[in-house]
């Protein structure tokens, strides 16, 4: 029986040999009963959610794609999850079964059966697994109180302009802490120091800017202009430095937030009453800002950072119907600022009908297949038989003291572009907004955008256009990707079938054949170990050999005579060898190299192959072709 081998640990630094000795111990017990091991998963990350686990998302997205193995080996049940509900444990292991593939815990007492004994035991573990979590938790954060109260630093990431100092029980400083060292002794202690003179006046500097009227944003873009680095050496920007003013360790005071499974970024919340739940020691070491310059920073925060109100939200609602319908009447702005607050969630009102969606998805669509090809596929469109195409569609709401549109972007794993569609308020409910979102663009646990509804800057994570105006331009490009998702898709399906069925495939996959055939052709003449078709004389196939990456292709004669280079697309398309533009050539007569632009190699004939021009020009002569002179043309 093939097998999937499960292995998951907490922490790197703290359990090095824990996936080793999980993947022996699995491999061990795979031997012993005659399994064969297909597939490793591997995770570093907590047990308590899913969000970090990647290899547990691949698993269970390969359980639901039809999985060449019938079983998933883990040591026990706090590998597979320490979720504080212990359905959402179960909730996995039933995708698991109901895809025909079980979930065998090796360390366990209860076997593969499924008995009333085997379940409550099940249950139990995942609750014991569950509250050793929140202990351990719960002794954790409570050790790092006791050590804030005591004037030293418990655990995190070094704030700017500062360092770590390692003292003994009695506050004598004993070394300097380099980034990555730890304390080796249980009765020594970390303290702030201050670090880099220069990063300490830059932080100076910062604060005397903000103090003095600057916003974030220019002081950041005055920190990149000067090439100061940050602390990680990337570049600044206004969420850094927001950051960094809210930080109270630039006052020589240490805080530390009692948290309960909330984000690290809720320390950096301003409250009025947060006595209770942060834990604060003042004067543990060198302040950098004095408390005059402290003060007044912290003041001018606390006005920015307060949530708008019914008149200002209206005010944004105001200059927004101004923008999208000029010289219209105004709707009735009182009786729709609750629901701005409320993202119009009523269960009893259905703000944006099916039909108004379905009109606007329809003109879309038919306006972008003027210009191209449009293809239904899934619950989106495929675009030139090569872009996956998803569509969202969102009302504005108050959100982070400001009306935005919110658009999810964890949807199918195979989208390559997403068109967010924005609906205005009501009671006139129309599409005014068109967004394109690359979901390439965006990083990893990255689930949502919010364009401002009156603001007209530019984000590189997305495009805004009109709705009268075709966003064209834009999936052109997105096509220059050439469906990178789709083709991953379709080769895990197809690997390790022979011979393939395309028609088969596509049904599998809800694609259309053309478009299946298309990729499955794209994906063979580029060289991938795709399968043979069945039922399919393949004929003659010459092989091209690419003079870059040494890659051999089978091509057919007819795509071999319309080929203008033998260099492969992913290297004439791939990243340079020399220079901006250009790629090294070596003449084959005489072995002379040379620099030429990547649009010469594709116009000519041989590609790198093809030989200098002393050698033509001598080929010519040898040949006798009359040469004309300078003085007599004629």
């Amino acid at each position: 029986m093939n097998v999937a081998l499960y292995i998951r640990r907490s922490t790197i630094d703290l359990q090095p040999d824990s996936l080793a000795a999980q993947e022996e111990l699995l491999r061990a017990h795979a031997t012993a009963h005659a399994h064969m091991v297909v597939r490793v998963y591997s995770d570093s990350a907590s047990g308590k959610s899913t969000e970090k686990r990647d290899a547990f998302q691949r698993l269970i997205d390969d359980v639901k794609h039809g999985p060449d193995f019938a079983a998933v080996l883990v040591r026990d049940v706090s590998r597979w999850s320490r979720a504080e509900n212990t359905d959402e444990a179960g909730f996995y292991e039933f995708i698991c079964r109901t895809n025909g593939v079980q979930v065998l815990y090796v360390d366990e007492s209860f076997g593969p059966e499924q008995s009333p004994y085997a379940l409550l035991m099940k249950s139990v573990k995942r609750a014991m697994a569950a509250e050793f979590s929140l202990e351990k938790a719960r002794n954790v954060r409570a050790s790092h109180a006791r050590l804030v109260r005591q004037g030293f630093w418990p655990t995190g990431s070094v704030p700017y302009a500062l360092k770590r100092v390692l003292v003994d029980g009695a506050g004598t400083e004993i070394r300097t802490l380099a980034p990555g060292d730890r304390k080796a002794l249980s009765n020594q202690r970390v303290k702030f120091a201050l670090g880099d003179p220069s990063q300490v006046e830059i932080v100076r500097r910062i604060f005397k800017s903000y103090a003095g009227g600057a916003s974030v944003r220019e002081i950041a873009a005055n920190l990149v202009a000067d090439g100061v680095p940050s602390s990680r050496g990337l570049s600044w920007s206004p969420g850094t430095v927001y950051h960094l003013l809210q930080n109270e360790a630039y006052r020589g005071a240490l805080a530390y937030l009692c948290r309960n499974g909330e984000k690290r970024s809720a320390l950096l919340k301003l409250r009025e009453n947060d006595s209770g739940r942060v834990v604060r020691f003042e004067n543990a070491h060198t302040a950098i800002i004095e408390p005059s310059l402290w003060a007044p920073v912290q003041a001018r925060l606390r006005a920015a950072s307060t949530s708008r109100t019914d008149d200002t939200l209206l005010a944004q609602l105001r200059a927004a119907h101004a923008r999208w319908r000029p010289g219209e009447r105004a709707p009735q702005e009182e009786v729709i600022a609750a629901d701005l607050r409320s993202g119009y969630g009523k269960p009893d009102r259905e703000i944006i009908t099916t039909k108004k969606v379905e009109t606007a998805v329809k003109q879309l669509m038919a306006s972008i297949g003027v210009v191209m090809q449009v293809t239904a596929l899934d619950d989106g469109y495929l675009l030139e038989h090569l872009l996956h195409l998803g569509i969202r569609v969102s009302l504005p709401h108050a959100r982070f003291g400001d009306l935005h549109w919110t658009f999810p972007l964890a949807g199918d794993a195979c989208e390559d572009v997403v068109i967010g569609l924005a609906f205005s308020p009501p009671p006139l409910v129309e599409h005014v907004e068109t967004f394109v979102f690359r979901v390439s663009q965006f990083r990893k646990g990255t689930r949502f955008v919010h364009p401002v509804l009156d603001s007209d800057t530019k984000s590189r994570c997305y495009s805004r256009f009109p709705p009268d105006k075709v966003p064209a331009n834009i999936l052109r490009q997105a096509i220059q990707f050439r469906g990178r998702r789709a083709e991953v898709r379709l080769l895990d399906t197809i690997r390790g079938r022979a011979p393939v069925s395309l028609r088969a495939v596509a049904n599998e996959l809800s694609w259309p054949v053309t478009s299946t055939r298309t990729l499955y052709r794209k994906l063979e003449c580029r060289g991938e170990g795709v399968p043979p078709l069945r039922n399919h004389r393949p004929g003659k196939r010459l092989s091209v050999t690419c003079p870059l990456c040494l890659r051999t292709r089978f091509l057919a004669p007819a795509i071999v005579l319309s080929l203008n280079t033998d260099v492969c697309v992913d290297c004439l398309h791939g990243p340079l060898v020399i220079g901006p533009n250009k790629l090294v050539a070596e003449c084959p007569a005489c072995g002379a190299r040379r620099l030429l632009y990547k649009s010469e190699v594709a116009a000519r004939s041989a590609g790198l192959q093809t030989p200098c021009r002393k050698c033509t020009m001598a080929k010519g002569r040898e040949a006798g072709r009359p040469r004309r002179s300078a003085r007599n043309p004629q």
